[in-house]
């Protein structure tokens, strides 16, 4: 078993508090109850509410959100946060949390933060992580810790007093279901989409249908019109060759005609290419000239390119002189500087020598106050850890006190255990007899109910063999009908001096007569199928029958047996009910005992275990305490030391003092430096920028000289390529044409090119059209004309039938895969529609599912609820859940009533009274505490908050719920009441006030 119990809470400008906050509940632990009062509104809940924060990062009530929990009054210079440390199983743990919150003009929020101080000092930090760590601690979530920790009692006032229907609203509230009211809706939709898709899947095959409109069967059909598309595509075909035929015999004339007119316009073409073949020859001049033109320019590029390379080397050589011949001067007055460089070089050097001793003053001093500081921290830790020793004592003499009381308590348990198994020996011969009460009521229902239907068996008998003769003489008209229209038929075809084919006669002077009434051998067939089944049926009657003699008599000859092993003379409900009552009576005194005592041992048994550990606890507080005695002795020590090591020749110095003359020392060295360095610097780099210049001087004349040979050069084969014209301005004038040469060099080719392939088309043609004439094909085209509208025709009817077919085929498959379909849907249907009536209580029991899981969970609330609400009755009332539901209720299962023992008797729980009806409620709130800690794995959460409920007890009811909440603390539990009431601050001495003033709240401790 864990234990849990919160040490001490520190809210800051958190809820209603502007301010910080503290609560000690250690100092609540001795008389473990205090009161939390003040005016509504004032924040008395919000203390639980951080205390949920500090471990889950959420709040207990609905309407309070985590980002909205910082107190709109408090400073911005004051967080926001929650501090909470608890012990569990002696263990001290610490959580520090801030939620998401806004500063007054922030725009940006303070995001949320997290940290767990776990015993070992380790750390668990961020918002998951530490929700996480306090989950894995504790066993439970935040939901689970309110139902244990906070009993909000109007929620159970309401439990008490609601209807079936309200109390499940409640108890859903309290136990989370509605994931089984989600389940039923669910099903409920799945149900009405499958009942949609059937309908749709209905109605879709009816357009179909309708779109079909065929009455022959569909392959037949289709068979049909495969036939009509396969004769049209024939007679396409056979057209379609046609029309090719004739096509390449027009196409050949066409050809042959197109030959001989291209043969004439060629001849044309070249006649006129001729023409031009003296403009042509000039042109192809023209073209070798500006190819020498092109050459030439390249050359003339060149050397202009070559002469303004050289002006712009001479330029900047200039450029370069000029700047040495200004260097020189300014080197001179650099010079005359540098010579006083030795002589600040020194200066420096007594300044480093000031710069070394103050920092060793400085050093010493630090080490001076570091000792001092030292000394009186060890001074203060003494007086705390001799402050704490004190403290710890007292605890552990406490402790010992406890586990004393307890050992004389745990002396009884062997006695309460005989006790118990005599008791558990009467308690089953008792059940066992009412078990057997219960089971011969069960033969007598079941002997009534056979009997009840043994007579519906002969009804149903008596009706079903009339149907069976009614039947026969159906059968019997109907085969006297046939054999007479067979007679009639024979009677049709006799002929006069023929003889008959049945007696032989010559002569038929009386003929049956043809029966109007159409009588087939099927239909006689179907009606003596009838017959049997109805005679199969009847068999099957008699042998229900037989069966259900069989078993009146065995449920007769069970109810004899147990009636006798029972000694009950008269067997009918009303004994049943007699014997049951006198037993039940017996069996509820005797359970109540047994309850009792069970009740001891469990307390016994958890008094074991706390009495373990705690002496656990003494072995740990006896180490402790030798731990600390230890600590001590060091820290006097170590204070002794530290005394002799101050130098109290230092405490004169003013630490700021030396460190602003430090720093004056260090800026005019730094300065010094500087100017040294600085000045060497530009006296080397102006020797560098001197040498740099002559080198570059030298270098440009070099330069200058190679370029003019090369300018030389250039100059002289462009000499040489003039003389290709009559002089520079025949070239000068060509040289802006040279952008045309290409353009005029493809109009000579493509003329040169047209010239040829004509000649070449010409011979060609002349070869090809030797010996023909044009012919007239326009008895052929008009042929072919009437034959593609013969096609196009056919081919249109071919493609509406072709489409009809595809359309029509399609129908009928899309209505073969609804026909399949249908079939799936409806059996998926009825599946969902029986799971949505067995979870919604549309079943015999006339449960929900969400209603059968809350019974239970109800069911077991009130197991531990009436162990409660007996001691605060003194054993008159226990609560009962009832099966039946009253009449006119769909559903059953969460009815309540009360049992009085005074008088034996069932009766509403309305009928308690007011302070009734808190106990009752207080009963259940507690019982669901202690219900949702077993279900959690044995954690138990030592602190218990009750929030109102307290104003509708009197004076003597008040104090039966006021020994109850004692009685919880002495199995080690802090309650702390959230209330109003006045009478309330006079019973309980530890008290938690919290007033309102200025909109704002603050607490006071007494």
């Amino acid at each position: 078993m864990l234990y849990m119990m919160p040490i001490n809470l520190t809210l800051s400008a958190f809820g209603p508090y502007p301010n910080q906050i503290n609560i000690n509940f250690e100092s609540f632990q001795e008389d473990g109850l205090f009161l939390i009062t003040g005016p509504t509104g004032s924040g008395k809940t919000m203390i639980f509410d951080a205390l949920i924060f500090a471990l889950y990062g959420k709040t207990s009530g609905q309407m309070r959100q985590s980002d909205s929990l910082r107190c709109d009054h408090a400073l911005n210079e004051i967080p926001t946060f929650v501090e909470l440390t608890f012990s569990l199983h002696q263990q001290i743990y610490t959580i520090k949390r801030s939620p998401k919150y806004y500063l007054e003009g922030k725009k940006t929020p303070k995001q949320p933060t997290a940290l767990l101080t776990l015993p070992d000092g380790k750390m668990v930090e961020g918002v998951k992580e530490v929700t996480s760590k306090v989950i894995s601690l504790l066993g439970i979530d935040e939901h689970q810790f309110k139902q244990i920790v906070m009993i909000a009692q109007g929620e159970f006032t309401q439990l008490i007093m609601a209807s079936s229907d309200e109390r499940e609203k409640v108890l859903r509230e309290l136990f989370h279901s509605e994931v089984y009211q989600r389940i039923e809706e669910k099903l409920k939709e799945r149900l009405k989409t499958y009942q949609d898709q059937y309908s749709l899947l209905l109605n879709k095959r009816k357009d179909y249908q309708e779109e079909l409109n065929i009455e022959e069967d569909g392959d037949v059909y289709l068979e049909r019109k495969r036939k009509i598309i396969q004769e049209l595509e024939t007679r396409i075909q056979k057209q379609e060759k046609q029309k090719e035929e004739l096509n390449q015999q027009i196409q050949l004339y066409h050809l042959q005609n197109q030959r001989l007119q291209n043969l004439k316009e060629n001849k044309k073409r070249y006649q006129d290419l001729i023409l031009q073949e003296k403009d042509y020859q000039k042109l192809f001049k023209k073209i070798q000239l500006l190819k020498k033109a092109k050459e030439t320019n390249y050359d003339y590029l060149s050397l202009k390119q070559q002469e303004a390379k050289i002006n712009q080397m001479k330029n900047k050589r200039e450029e370069t002189l000029q700047k040495y011949q200004t260097l020189e001067k300014e080197s001179q007055v650099l010079e005359q500087k540098y010579q006083t460089l030795s002589l600040k070089q020194q200066e420096n050097q007594q300044l480093f020598k000031q710069i070394q001793e103050q920092k060793q003053l400085i050093e010493a001093v630090l080490q001076y106050q570091h000792y001092y500081q030292n000394l009186q921290e060890l001074k203060q830790t003494y007086h705390q850890l001799k402050k704490e020793n004190t403290l710890f004592n007292q605890k552990k003499e406490k402790l010992q006190t406890s586990i004393e009381r307890d050992l004389e308590t745990i002396q009884s348990e062997k006695q309460i255990e005989t006790t118990c198994k005599l008791l558990q020996q009467d308690y089953q011969k008792i059940n066992n007899q009412k078990i057997k009460i219960h089971q011969l009521s069960q033969y007598y229902d079941e002997l009534l109910q056979a009997i009840e239907k043994r007579s519906d068996l002969q009804e149903e008998y008596v009706h079903l063999e009339k149907e069976v003769d009614d039947q026969r003489k159906h059968y019997q008209q109907l085969e006297k009908l046939y054999f007479r229209k067979q007679a009639g038929i024979f009677a049709s075809q006799l002929k006069d001096n023929e003889p008959c084919p049945i007696c032989g006669s010559l002569y038929h002077p009386h003929p049956a007569l043809l029966e109007k009434e159409d009588i087939s051998k099927e239909k006689l067939d179907q009606q003596k199928k009838v017959v049997t089944r109805f005679e199969n049926k009847l068999q099957e009657h008699v042998q229900q029958l037989l069966l259900q003699k069989q078993k009146i008599e065995m449920k007769q000859q069970q109810i004899k047996q147990l009636s006798t092993e029972l000694e009950i003379e008269d067997v009918d409900k009303e004994s049943f009910i007699k014997a049951l009552d006198v037993i039940s009576k017996d069996e509820k005194e005797m359970k109540k005992k047994y309850l009792q005592y069970q009740d001891e041992l469990k307390y016994i048994q958890k008094l074991k275990k706390s009495v373990e550990l705690s002496q656990k606890d003494m072995v740990v507080y006896l180490q402790k305490e030798e731990k600390q005695k230890h600590q001590l002795e060091q820290l006097q020590i170590q204070i002794h030391q530290l005394s002799g090591k101050l130098d109290d020749t230092k405490k004169v110095y003013e630490m700021n003092q030396l460190q602003d003359q430090l720093l004056e020392f260090e800026r005019s060295y730094q300065e010094k430096i500087k100017e040294v360095e600085d000045l060497q610097n530009k006296y080397t780099k102006y020797k560098d920028l001197s040498i740099q210049l002559q080198t570059q001087i030298k270098s440009d004349q070099q330069h200058v000289s190679l370029e003019q040979k090369q300018l030389d050069l250039f100059n002289k084969n462009y000499q040489e390529h003039l003389k290709s014209f009559k002089d520079e301005e025949e070239f000068l004038h060509l040289k802006e044409e040279i952008d045309q040469l290409s353009q005029k060099e493809k109009s000579y080719q493509d003329y040169q090119m047209t010239l040829n392939s004509l000649k070449q088309q010409i011979t060609s043609l002349e070869d090809e059209v030797k010996d023909t004439k044009e012919i007239d094909f326009s008895s052929l085209e008009k042929q072919l004309i009437e034959l593609q509208e013969k096609l196009k025709q056919n081919q249109e009817i071919y493609e509406q039938e072709k489409i009809n077919f595809t359309l029509k085929e399609k129908l009928i498959h899309q209505i073969e895969t609804i026909n399949k379909k249908l079939e799936k849907d409806e059996e998926i249907y009825q599946r969902y529609l029986d799971l949505y009536n067995l979870s919604s209580g549309k079943n015999e029991a006339r449960v929900s599912l969400e209603r059968y899981v809350l019974a239970t969970y109800f069911e077991h609330m009130l197991l531990y609820a009436n162990r409660i609400f007996k001691q605060l009755t003194q054993g008159r009332y226990q609560l009962i859940r009832k099966d039946e539901a009253e009449k006119g209720r769909k559903q059953q299962g969460l009815e309540l009533d009360v049992f009085d023992q005074e008088s034996g008797q069932l009766r509403g729980i309305k009928t308690l009274s007011g302070g009734e009806s808190f106990k009752a409620a207080l009963s259940l709130a507690l019982g669901l505490s202690r219900m949702i800690q077993e279900y959690a794995g044995g954690i138990e959460l030592n602190t218990l908050f009750i929030d109102e409920g307290f104003g509708s007890l009197d004076s003597q009811s008040l104090d039966q719920a006021m020994n109850c909440l004692m009685e919880l603390h002495q199995d080690n539990k802090l309650i702390g009441i959230i209330s109003h009431v006045s009478e309330l601050k006079d019973r309980i001495d530890r008290q938690i006030i919290v007033d309102r003033k200025q909109k704002q709240s603050v607490i006071h401790v007494r």
